[in-house]
């Protein structure tokens, strides 16, 4: 408790022994997300999505691997706080597809360096289908103090048309186109038979 000549009020400063020494401000890293993913496949084929987690430079330009592939980027501000290590975990989920990997992938994430996920697909059925791509930041504490952190950085999803013919997979077109040439040919060398006898 104070007095002044107005009089008496307390403190509300905290005593010395519990101050916190403030805390310097995180590094901020620029990095640009890049997701890659074919807007349309045929049924029977497999196919590719990508995710990359790029350090922003000047004259950065981005780049499908594939060319017929759509790629969307975005700019992510990546904290770098003193005492965490920082972790970046990817996931790619769709009903109607065969994915692998199928869980969560978790890469470290070092300054300055660029990491990527990918993964392979295939349709179960044709028609238009969704996949669903997330990537969440995660700092892990170095040694005893802290709690790890986690935070949503990018979410995004995708159509894809799956194409077929008469809803048939492939090899089952395939099998189809056969027998009506079987039946087909058949057909044919009866009747040229049928026009000698």
């Amino acid at each position: 408790i104070l007095e002044s000549k107005h009089g008496k009020f307390e403190s509300t400063a905290a005593p010395a022994q519990t101050r916190v020494a403030p805390t310097a401000e995180p590094l901020i890293e620029e990095r640009v997300v890049e997701l890659e993913w074919p807007a349309s496949m045929r049924l029977g084929d497999s196919e590719v999505v990508r995710l990359a987690l790029v350090p922003f430079e000047d004259g950065y330009v981005a780049q499908a691997e594939f060319p017929e592939h759509a790629l969307q980027t975005k700019a992510v501000p990546v904290a770098r706080p003193d005492g965490y290590e920082l972790y970046a975990v990817a996931r790619l989920d769709g009903v109607g597809f065969e994915i692998a990997p199928a869980a969560e992938q978790e890469r470290f994430l070092p300054a300055g360096e660029t990491i990527a996920w990918r993964w392979t697909f295939s349709p179960r059925a044709a028609g238009r289908h969704s996949l669903a791509v997330q990537l969440v930041l995660r700092w892990v504490p170095v040694g005893q103090g802290g709690a790890q952190r986690e935070s949503l950085a990018f979410s995004r999803g995708l159509d894809v048309q799956v194409r077929s013919f008469l809803g048939l997979k492939p090899w089952q077109a395939g099998a189809a186109g056969f027998l009506g040439l079987l039946l087909g040919s058949g057909l044919c060398l009866l009747a040229l038979v049928g026009g000698f006898i």
